[in-house]
């Protein structure tokens, strides 16, 4: 994990994804965690939930990774009428 990541979101979770947007009057901050893998865990420790992502982070939009491409097919719509 990169410092640069840690220093912005204050989370140390592996597969994590941070996305900073800039408008043209607003600025978008989306933050991806894995969703939690009751098998992964018993290896590797729980993961950290989505509540606890938003507590760390102070980022108020929190998304589950898996649902990247939709996010980013909806923010080029978005963008588009921004």
């Amino acid at each position: 994990m990169g410092c640069n990541f840690y220093y912005l979101t204050g989370i140390e979770e592996e597969n994590a994804i941070l996305m900073l947007v800039k408008g043209i009057k607003n600025q978008y901050t989306f933050l991806f965690i894995p969703q939690i893998d009751t098998l992964k865990s018993l290896w590797y420790g729980e993961g950290i939930s989505l509540e606890q992502a938003k507590q760390k982070s102070g980022i108020d939009i929190n998304n589950i990774k898996n649902n990247l491409k939709i996010n980013i097919l909806f923010y080029s719509f978005l963008k588009s009428i921004l």
